[in-house]
């Protein structure tokens, strides 16, 4: 017997405990998303089930985002899609913004599934809500990865006041 598509997505998640933190929510006329926590993303991502996309600004992705998330802005999604696909492979697909209620990561998880990406989800809360989770932060400048509180300081820090502080030596 095989499983595809959402049936495996589902037992994959039955079986990690993560299935209360998935909801189906309705978004008018053009169908359903379905939504995921911050929490079930860290532990799907963990796992490595999930393919994050960033659909904020360029900038925004540059100071910090998901860890592993692909940035791509709403009206590239179609010409995107290769690269997605390539990049998720049988992964979880996982859109989101920058907010709460964002219509621009539900209709772009909408959309990849009408281009025929059978497993996509949308970050419920979008980027805020991984942030206020404390979920893991990668910077595109750095290519590092830090927690959310690092994130709060490292924005609190500008370039004159990181050159005039006295830094330890590591010898």
């Amino acid at each position: 017997m095989q499983i595809r598509g959402w049936t495996m997505v589902v037992a994959v998640l039955g079986a990690a405990g993560l299935h209360p933190s998935l909801k189906l929510r309705g978004t008018g006329q053009t169908g359903r998303v379905v939504l995921i926590t911050p929490a079930a993303l860290q532990r799907l991502s963990a796992l490595g089930l999930a393919q994050p996309i960033d659909l904020r600004t360029a900038g925004a992705f540059r100071a910090g985002h998901i860890p592993g998330a692909i940035h791509v802005t709403p009206d590239r999604i179609d010409q995107a899609a290769r690269e997605i696909r390539s990049a998720a492979g049988a992964r979880t697909v996982v859109t989101y913004g920058a907010r709460a209620n964002d219509v621009v990561s539900e209709d772009a998880a909408l959309w990849l599934r009408a281009l025929g990406f059978p497993d996509v989800a949308s970050l419920a809360g979008g980027f805020a809500a991984w942030t206020a989770s404390g979920g893991p932060i990668a910077s595109a400048a750095s290519g590092d990865h830090f927690s959310a509180a690092a994130s709060v300081a490292r924005n609190f820090l500008n370039a004159s006041s990181v050159s005039t502080m006295s830094w330890p030596r590591i010898r």
